[in-house]
């Protein structure tokens, strides 16, 4: 297939999703409460097996995706790049065509330029000792960077990674992307949080499902063309997301693009990157080997 601007490729999905069903308010809030005692940390025991056991995720009892709820993407690998194996990613974006990444775990995260793609050099910037860092994205001459539970986010300058100043977060950060209007930041529920570019306040939300079940443990984020793309905590799936209405428009099935037997549960598929003046589609996960370049093409329906 010739490589297509993916914001085309993400219009099949919205072809693909005409005529879906609208959800109920009243099965939504039924669902929801459903849902609520059972919000995960990005670091507690995953599912037991399989992509996932998640059934708001259409797939069959072997972990094979079904037709006839969102549709499916599946994946062509373009390129493969190093990845750092004790790089714990929580953020993965490009910003004026150079690749950043911001990673997790106690005293080893860091905001990090990457010299991967050619055009820069590394720079391995260390977040304060104590924090546990989380999602990023760029905004202007700024990268905006989140802490897991450490009620802080903060504002580094994007030429040298310097830390410039910080901000308070409620509650627990994950993702973090930004659509040219506002910053929306995930904390792995299925509600997303709308942050002013500027002030950093929380000016909104949005709740994500899929028909009229909660779509939880939403985690590093990527605006590509108009949608919303998710990594989906301890699965191999990639949600796309109409973020005016809360309805996922389409899932990507990324399984078996890890090189090898995974070592552990850490070692999650989780990081999106896209460069819409390249068209070009970046992912990796925590820990691991390599960063792939995809392409994403509409799966055919059996």
């Amino acid at each position: 297939m010739p490589r297509l601007v993916l914001t085309a490729v993400l219009s099949l999905f919205t072809l693909a999703c005409q005529g879906a069903s609208q959800a109920d308010p009243s099965s939504i809030a039924a669902a929801e409460a459903r849902e609520a005692a059972a919000r995960p940390s990005e670091n507690s025991a995953p599912p037991s097996s399989g992509i996932s056991q998640d059934p708001t995720i259409p797939q069959t009892a072997d972990g094979a995706f079904t037709p006839g709820r969102p549709p499916t993407f599946t994946y062509e690998v373009i390129a493969a790049y190093p990845h750092g194996t004790e790089d714990f990613t929580q953020g993965l974006f490009i910003a004026e065509g150079v690749l950043y990444e911001s990673t997790g775990q106690v005293g080893r995260s860091h905001l990090i330029r990457h010299s991967i793609l050619g055009n820069a050099e590394e720079v391995r910037m260390p977040l304060p000792p104590h924090v546990f860092g989380e999602g990023s994205v760029a905004v202007g001459d700024k990268v905006i960077s989140l802490t897991w539970r450490d009620g802080v986010g903060h504002v580094h300058a994007l030429d040298t990674l310097e830390m410039i100043g910080e901000f308070p977060v409620a509650g627990e950060g994950w993702g973090l992307t930004y659509d040219g209007t506002r910053l929306i930041m995930s904390d792995g529920t299925n509600r997303l949080r709308f942050l002013d570019p500027n002030s950093y306040e929380e000016i909104g939300d949005q709740k994500i499902f899929v028909g009229t079940r909660p779509l939880p443990r939403l985690n590093e984020l990527e605006w590509i063309g108009d949608q919303l793309w998710a990594n989906i905590w301890q699965t191999d799936v990639l949600a796309r997301i109409d973020i005016e209405t809360g309805q996922v428009t389409g899932f990507a099935n990324l399984s078996g693009l890890y090189p090898g037997r995974r070592q552990g549960f850490d070692e999650v598929l989780n990081g999106i990157a896209y460069d819409p003046k390249t068209d070009r589609l970046f992912v990796t996960g925590k820990n691991w080997p390599q960063l792939f370049e995809i392409r994403l093409t509409l799966a055919p329906i059996e």
